[in-house]
């Protein structure tokens, strides 16, 4: 799953989806973000919208890193087979 960016938000007042059984998600899923919001009840995004938008936009900074990195390890991979199977700086070819 640690190819699936995962942001929990919880609101720390919630009468009925309780903070805890973020924590047991977020216990399954180590690499998800967990925010707790205070004061926040049921609906963090209807409450506290500007402090939900900060949790989405640095969930969205990580992934286009993620992303950023994934694509850079593709380019080096076909750079090395790219060198590896060309004469660039092999001795025994007889340019």
């Amino acid at each position: 799953m640690s190819d699936i960016p995962i942001c929990l938000v919880y609101g720390k007042e919630d009468p009925w989806v309780k903070p805890v059984w973020g924590l047991q998600v977020k216990q399954q899923v180590p690499e998800a973000l967990y925010y707790e919001i205070s004061p926040a009840g049921h609906c963090p995004h209807d409450e506290v919208p500007e402090v939900c938008s900060s949790s989405l936009v640095c969930l969205m900074a990580l992934s286009i890193a993620y992303l950023i990195v994934h694509a850079l390890k593709v380019v080096f991979r076909l750079l090395f087979v790219w060198v590896k199977n060309t004469c660039f700086l092999r001795k025994d070819c007889d340019d």
